[in-house]
């Protein structure tokens, strides 16, 4: 099986998480704004955004690569 996200779809899902965690979660106003910064630092179609795809893509072919094993 072989699954790869593009960047559209990357962009989506960190989008998901990082609201998830901003609902859902007790943070401090420093950790909100980390996060809210370390969002806006990856926006859709930013070369940071280019390399968390990347990331996302090697860290998924891993797992599915070990679980296949």
């Amino acid at each position: 099986m072989q699954v790869i996200l593009g960047p559209d779809e990357a962009w989506s899902l960190m989008s998901l998480v990082v609201s998830q965690v901003l609902d859902g979660v007790e943070l401090s106003e420093d950790g909100r704004d980390a996060i809210k910064k370390w969002r806006n630092g990856h926006a859709e179609g930013s070369v940071a955004m280019k390399s968390l795809t990347d990331e996302v893509n090697a860290v998924l072919e891993s797992s599915i690569a070990e679980r296949d094993r």
